[in-house]
């Protein structure tokens, strides 16, 4: 039974996240409104104000952080709020960066997937989208954030079949 629902989940969200990247046409882009990005837990430079909305102050402050340090584990939730700063901004070639730098920053953080899933719907990548959500659901079992996103998607494939 377990295993069954294993499986259906990843069905759901493979299936989700490629209609999500196959279904908008060019004047239509899939929309972030009903998914949550989620800041790191830790209280680093930046958090703060990202978490308001000062976007831009954020990221001054978390850049500031982040030359300081070299040790993965201290930059990786700075990485983590950089990535939901210019994903909130809708600066893509940014976003990546971070997002991938918050995901290789040698911590296993689900949050960290499930922000770069979320970036990877915007950008239409489906692979890379189901690849991420798989994982942050996988480290994040009992996230709320998580699994309501992984419940969004789900939701977005039943309208896409309509």
């Amino acid at each position: 039974m377990i295993l069954m629902k294993a499986m259906f989940k990843k069905a759901a969200i493979a299936t989700v996240c490629l209609s999500a990247a196959f279904s908008a046409n060019a004047s239509q882009s899939p929309s972030i409104d009903n998914l949550q990005l989620k800041t790191s837990v830790q209280d680093v430079n930046g958090v703060r104000e990202i978490e308001t909305g000062n976007y831009q102050h954020g990221i001054t402050r978390t850049l500031a952080a982040l030359e300081k340090t070299t040790v993965p584990a201290l930059r990786a939730p700075l990485l983590n709020n950089l990535c939901v700063a210019h994903i909130a901004l809708g600066q893509s070639e940014e976003a990546e960066v971070a997002c991938n730098e918050a995901v290789n920053a040698g911590s296993r953080n689900a949050l960290a997937f499930n922000n770069r899933a979320i970036f990877n719907y915007l950008q239409k990548d489906s692979k890379a989208c189901v690849e991420d959500m798989e994982k942050a659901q996988a480290l994040g079992r009992y996230n709320r954030v998580i699994q309501k996103n992984a419940e969004f998607i789900a939701q977005q494939n039943l309208l896409a079949k309509n």
